[in-house]
């Protein structure tokens, strides 16, 4: 059995995420409801993260509910991230920031602007419902690091029928931002044979995001 390693990290930290979050609710300003979601997503991953680790149920199908709820709870938590980190009114402790993966921002010259680069999507490589990613800066073809003063890469997508025509621009769903380059996005078995439509842009220190780079589209395998 071979496992994704994100999805095996992301599965100790939801359990600390949903745990701490649950227990903080208060201090964290969440909802009654985002609280309700937060547990009922847990019970779901636990579900499907035991068939997909358990040797008698791993198989294609296990590997496919799994990634689902990987990129569905990917997207939720990061919301709640997003909602914690801007709201002026709660502060974080360093335990929190380490259950919640929000570390605190690092000192930078006064406000650096957003940069204007449109980044260059490319694949580096195809595999069974997984495309290694690589953003890079069409002005710096050789390099694979992000440009001065960028602080991570948004990404939006969006998947449709192989001979669909190009989505419009509100078709398309944000994604966690990525801290590096190179990265994998993982898809579900019913998404074999459809197309990946999706764009980037940088993302400056203070979160602003810059112009969105052209549509980049290939097939799922």
């Amino acid at each position: 059995m071979k496992f994704i390693v994100a999805i095996l990290k992301f599965n100790f930290f939801l359990k600390e995420f949903v745990a701490y979050s649950v227990t903080n609710q208060s201090d964290l300003n969440l909802s009654d409801e985002q609280i309700t979601n937060l547990q009922f997503r847990w019970t779901g991953w636990l579900t499907k993260i035991n068939a997909y680790t358990n040797p008698t149920t791993y198989g294609p199908g296990t590997k496919s509910d799994i990634i689902g709820a990987f990129n569905d709870d990917s997207i939720y938590v990061g919301g709640i991230q997003g909602q914690v980190k801007s709201n002026p009114s709660v502060t974080l402790t360093g335990t929190g920031r380490l259950a919640l993966d929000i570390p605190a921002d690092k000192p930078h010259r006064g406000h650096v602007p957003v940069s204007i680069i449109r980044p260059l999507i490319t694949f580096l490589k195809k595999l069974p419902m997984e495309i290694v990613i690589f953003v890079s800066d069409p002005e710096s073809p050789g390099k694979t690091g992000k440009p001065k003063d960028v602080y991570s890469i948004g990404t939006r997508m969006v998947i449709t029928a192989a001979d669909a025509a190009e989505p419009k621009p509100e078709e398309f769903v944000m994604q966690l931002p990525e801290k590096k380059t190179i990265f994998s996005k993982y898809f579900t078995s019913d998404q074999v044979g459809k197309k990946l439509w999706m764009k980037a842009f940088y993302i400056s220190p203070t979160g602003e995001a810059g112009p969105d780079g052209e549509v980049f589209s290939t097939i799922i395998v």
